[in-house]
């Protein structure tokens, strides 16, 4: 079987060399052929079932060049941790060992029949090998785009998979009959040189030309392919430089990888190229994940386990939270802490929506700021007639619907008008609320954020404020006047901008949720439920864990390690 190496390409001896030689070591060295030794061997392995035919893997290699690689991205921190130099890399070669080994028992598994591979998991290996191609491609473009003087659209992986503000996670949905689905193709959208004007068709034409002479230098002249699969890389090349000769980059594209092409007959859609540098991977990373899911699917968690958790947690929070205010203050504000005991009444919960300034009214305050002759109420004036001139806009699948700017005006009085119908009901009101973030809010951590913001009613003896004084006040006259699930009847301005906030909750001072009780208002999830998933993650973990460790115990003899040979790595 040809070596994962492959995808590490030549560029890793030359960070490598680099990185010898920034520590002092300049004698003359063929650091080319010495990073393609062999640093470890996982000989042939051969599993027996009664009855079936006997399944024997292929040896496979580790090369020193992947150890060099992993080095240099991890070897610093785990130093940091307190291996030695030795011990770090010793541990990282591990890792490399460990995966060929857990990829073998794999392997024997989807022989056996214990696990079958299915157009779903196809259908994963393509979307992440597009994934990574519309990374690239995105750099690419804007490269094009710099050469021509016009602004880049973004870079890498966000370029082309992000929204500009986050969109609301959907219920999943149940999973589909594996005989059912259907086989993924890209996006007919994300396809090159199809739509836009003529000027964006000629970027994206010339990024088609760049990508294919990118794909073709990462194989080009590669030590590790055979001259079989060097054939496939030239055909490749051909087919793909005979589209643009033609006109036709748009065919690229779509053609550039299918989870269907077989590398041993080199019969398929898509491109060997694609399927050598980057499908093979995705593919036994799907591999190992269907296995772990295989390992853990057994698992699960019994009622007296949930309620023996439920109290250990209870009294543990009682003496913790109680004996340590700076515990409890941890807890408290974390989103993520599941609290089941309250100490005192002194923290309370906000939500809010943030209508910002502009970058250039941000610009204008400060420079108004910094004349230095103004008095903290004319500040507070002028920033409040920027206030007036702030225009926004609702957010559709993430992006600004710029057809119809609104003003602050017009944003409060719908949340207002929406909002108004569930005064006096906490669980639609929270819902609400909570959907309309994703419609006009620009806070990056209200978001998804399921307490809300924590504001203590009273700061202690030498406390500072955690949040701009002007937000502060308004949660803290939002308590004394309001009930939870209301909406505050005054936009809140500061240096950000407006917020418009809502109450969510308020904490009782010795309080306990009980086991059935709801996390929030909103009635997302109960307590009950937290827990039996943490469990039941921390079991399924410690189960794989478990099996991990005894198939590695279990085939060490079967791994040959050369220590000689990348010692340099941590003696340098």
């Amino acid at each position: 079987m040809r070596n994962k190496v492959v995808r590490l390409i030549m560029c890793c001896v030359t960070a490598a060399v680099l990185c010898f030689a920034a520590t002092g070591c300049l004698f003359e060295h063929n650091y080319e052929k010495d990073y393609m030794q062999v640093v470890a061997t996982v000989k042939s392995v051969s599993f027996e079932r009664e009855g079936e035919e006997t399944f024997t893997t292929e040896e496979k290699n580790i090369y020193k060049t992947q150890l060099v690689t992993l080095w240099n991205n991890n070897a610093a921190s785990l130093i940091n941790q307190g291996y030695t130099p030795e011990a770090a890399a010793e541990y990282l070669l591990s890792q490399l060992v460990n995966r060929e080994v857990l990829l073998n028992e794999a392997e024997a598994l989807f022989h056996f029949g214990d696990l079958k591979w299915t157009t779903a998991d196809d259908n994963y290996v393509a979307q992440t090998v597009y994934a990574t191609l519309d990374s690239t491609i995105a750099s690419i473009k804007n490269e094009v785009l710099s050469d021509h003087d016009e602004p880049i659209q973004g870079s890498g992986e966000d370029a082309s998979t992000s929204t500009t503000y986050p969109v609301p996670s959907e219920e999943e949905p149940d999973e589909e009959d594996p005989e059912t689905v259907k086989k993924w193709r890209p996006d007919p959208s994300s396809n090159l040189a199809v739509g836009g004007d003529s000027d964006m068709k000629s970027v994206e034409r010339e990024t088609v030309r760049r990508l294919v002479d990118y794909l073709s230098s990462l194989v080009e002249d590669n030590r590790f392919a055979t001259d079989e699969e060097k054939a496939r890389f030239d055909e490749d090349v051909k087919k793909l430089k005979k589209l643009v000769a033609d006109g036709r980059e748009d065919l690229v594209y779509p053609m550039l990888y299918d989870p269907e092409y077989d590398p041993a007959k080199g019969e398929g859609d898509g491109t060997y190229i694609v399927e050598f540098l980057w499908g093979e991977q995705a593919r036994e990373t799907r591999k190992l994940a269907r296995m772990q899911e295989y390992i853990e699917d057994g698992v699960g968690v019994t009622e007296e386990e949930i309620l023996t958790r439920y109290n250990s947690l209870v009294a543990t929070q009682k003496i913790t939270y109680t004996e340590s205010s700076s515990t409890y203050d941890t807890a408290a504000t974390s989103s993520t802490e599941n609290v089941l005991f309250t100490p005192d009444d002194n923290y309370f919960y906000v939500k809010h929506i943030l209508v910002q300034f502009s970058d250039e009214q941000k610009a204008e305050l400060e420079a108004y700021k910094k004349e230095g002759i103004h008095s903290k109420a004319q500040i507070e004036a002028f920033r409040n007639t920027l206030v007036k001139n702030i225009v926004a806009y609702k957010h559709v699948d993430g992006e600004d619907d710029t057809s119809r700017p609104l003003s602050v005006y017009d944003i409060y009085a719908t949340i207002s008008s929406k909002m108004s119908q569930y005064k006096y009901n906490p669980r639609e009101a929270e819902r609400t609320f909570d959907r309309l973030v994703y419609d006009y809010n620009t806070d990056s951590g209200a978001f998804g954020n399921v307490k809300g913001y924590a504001v203590k009613y009273e700061l202690g003896a030498g406390e500072n404020e955690k949040y701009m004084q002007e937000f502060a006040d308004a949660a803290r006259d939002m308590y004394d006047t309001l009930e939870v699930g209301q909406l505050y009847d005054k936009l809140v301005v500061t240096d950000y901008g407006v917020h418009i906030m809502y109450l969510a909750s308020k904490t009782i001072a010795g309080d306990v949720k009980g086991l059935y009780d709801y996390q929030t208002p909103a009635e997302y999830t109960r307590v009950y439920d937290v827990i039996k998933d943490g469990l039941l993650t921390s079991k399924k973990s410690n189960a794989y864990n478990s099996w991990v460790a005894e198939k590695i115990v279990n085939r060490e003899d079967n791994v040959e390690r050369f220590e000689k040979r990348f010692e340099d790595i941590y003696n340098a």
